[in-house]
C-alpha cells in the first residue's frame, strides 16, 4: 500500500472512531501530577492531541510536543517523537481526557506498547480529577517553531 493509501486509511479509521465515540477502555491512565513528573524527568514523551486552535489559545503543557489527533500523519509523527521504538513510554493529553484516549487506543492498535492516557486531561473531568490547569501545572505558549512536526523519512517512521 502506498504511503498516500495509509493516510487515507488512518484518517478514515481516526474519523469512524470519533464518530462512534469510542474510547480507550484498556489503556493505562496517568493523573497530571504524574504525567508532569515523568515529563520533567525524561522518562515519557507527553503529546498534546487537541487542535492547533487549542494550543494557541491555551498553550500545551511544559514539555509536551503537539500532534493533533485529527492529523493523518498521528502515527508517523508519534514514532518520530518516540525515536522510532513502539516501546518507548507515550502520555496523551487533551482537554478532558476523550481524544487522548481515542489516541492512545489508535496508538495501541497501531503496535505501540507503552501507551497511557491522562484522563483528567488539562480542564479535568467528573470521576478522573480537577485537570492539569486546575491542578496548577505548568502550562508553556504554543511555539509552531518549537512544536512543529518532526520530518524524516516514512519508511524509517513505519510502527
Amino acid at each position: 500500500m502506498s504511503f498516500s493509501g495509509a493516510r487515507r486509511r488512518t484518517g478514515i479509521t481516526l474519523w469512524l472512531l470519533l464518530l462512534a465515540g469510542i474510547a480507550a477502555s484498556e489503556v493505562p491512565v496517568v493523573d497530571a501530577p504524574t504525567a508532569h513528573e515523568l515529563t520533567q524527568a525524561g522518562k515519557v514523551t507527553l503529546i498534546d492531541v487537541r487542535t492547533p486552535e487549542e494550543w494557541k489559545e491555551s498553550g500545551v503543557p511544559a514539555g509536551a510536543i503537539t500532534i493533533a489527533l485529527q492529523d493523518p500523519d498521528l502515527l508517523r509523527q508519534v514514532m518520530l517523537h518516540a525515536d522510532r521504538d513502539p516501546n518507548h513510554p507515550v502520555l496523551l493529553i487533551c482537554r478532558t481526557g476523550r481524544r487522548s484516549g481515542i489516541a492512545a487506543d489508535l496508538l495501541t492498535q497501531a503496535g505501540f506498547v507503552n501507551v497511557a492516557n491522562v484522563r483528567e486531561g488539562l480542564a479535568g473531568r467528573r470521576g478522573a480529577g480537577p485537570g492539569w490547569v486546575r491542578r496548577g501545572l505548568p502550562m508553556e505558549a504554543y511555539d509552531p517553531t518549537r512544536h512543529a512536526p518532526r520530518t524524516a523519512s516514512v519508511e524509517a517512521a513505519s510502527p
